[in-house]
């Protein structure tokens, strides 16, 4: 209801601003009042940093002894100062990742539909959201700083950056996505100097699908240079050369289908020629490092970094498109991401955040 509000209205305003941040609220209290069990990393992460921040009580000493990122620590200790449970440390979790998320739909309300890019991050990445905290909530940053690089601010772009890398450190993941967008976008610029812009974008593309599957090969390679040059804590060891793996087929034809959706929409989009192959060369890295599962149990987060675009760039693709064809895909692709969600999160349990039990709100 409050992004319909905003949506109504194109034009910037302090009304607007405080409708999102209202509407961010019900789905952060209701992260807030979960019990521990809801989320494997809330009782693993959570409930740990809680009792450190009790232990030491002043903020100095708390972040000196902090295993985790300041950022994750500081909303826990907020939460501690307010009322004492770790309940309220989860709810500002929470209404920061979907604050940033919504802020980050809303700044390019101009090019997309606030109601479809909303719709897309709730069913992709709401229930992760309870279980990945630290990681979702660098990644509602890294969608705000990708919107400032759209918007040809390359300094917010890098503040924001910044800001996500103190959320979590694989933060410098998304990295990538922004060297692949200001790359095209160079090209782009060069077209009335250089008649070969076609195939430099295209020799870069066949680069990309090239070294995609590289990365999945040489993870434990790459992964522990980043832990030594101290980009990656050391609690990224965990990470390196682990026996445990989690390869889903399930997760494998999702990230296809979604690939898939994203070509057609693609091939539709009046867009296409500026981004220069950009989203499907996006969607692409997202499938193919979901086969990083093989490799350990947590790699194929890594593709959440490039997922964590598509609340903008699929609504960005669909809009101001009228034929019928675009809106039965639409339609067709809001139907899977509706399966999509109860799949993986209400049958497979993913991220153990279902079924939802709260001592607070007493179910």
């Amino acid at each position: 209801m409050f992004v319909h509000i905003i949506e109504r209205k194109r034009q910037k305003s302090f009304f607007q601003f405080v409708m999102l941040l209202i509407a961010a609220l019900p789905l952060s209290i209701l992260a807030g009042c979960r019990d521990i069990s809801v989320g494997t990393d809330t009782e693993f992460y959570g409930v740990p940093c809680f009792n450190m921040i009790v232990h030491y009580g002043e903020l100095g000493f708390i972040m000196g002894a902090s295993e985790w990122e300041p950022v994750f620590t500081l909303c826990i200790y907020l939460g501690n100062l307010y009322n004492k449970t770790l309940n309220a440390g989860l709810f500002l979790v929470a209404y920061w990742t979907l604050t940033f998320a919504f802020l980050s739909i809303y700044l390019l309300r101009e090019k997309i539909s606030l109601s479809f890019g909303v719709f897309i991050y709730l069913l992709l990445f709401y229930n992760p959201s309870l279980n990945l905290m630290r990681q979702s909530m660098a990644m509602s940053v890294c969608m705000l700083s990708w919107c400032f690089l759209y918007k040809h601010k390359l300094l917010w772009c890098i503040i924001f950056m910044v800001l996500a890398y103190f959320c979590h450190h694989s933060a410098v993941i998304f990295a990538i996505p922004i060297f692949i967008y200001l790359y095209l976008n160079y090209t782009r610029k060069k077209k009335k100097k250089k008649k070969n812009k076609i195939k430099s974008r295209t020799n870069f593309t066949q680069f990309v699908y090239i070294l995609a599957p590289l990365f999945v090969v040489l993870y434990d390679i790459i992964l522990g240079v980043l832990i030594r040059v101290g980009i990656f804590s050391d609690h990224f060891n965990a990470y390196v050369d682990s026996d445990e793996t989690n390869f889903s087929k399930t997760n494998v034809l999702s990230s296809l289908i979604l690939f898939l959706f994203v070509v057609l929409f693609a091939k539709k989009s009046h867009l296409e020629e500026k981004f220069g192959n950009y989203t499907k060369i996006i969607a692409y890295i997202s499938f193919i490092l979901m086969f990083s599962s093989l490799v350990s149990a947590w790699a194929f987060r890594s593709s959440y970094y490039f997922l964590t675009l598509f609340p903008i760039i699929i609504p960005m693709m669909t809009q101001n498109l009228k034929n019928t064809s675009v809106k039965q895909l639409q339609m067709v692709f809001n139907v899977f991401l509706v399966f999509l969600w109860f799949w993986d999160v209400v049958v497979n349990g993913s991220n153990s955040t279902y079924p939802y039990t709260s001592t607070i709100l007493e179910f």
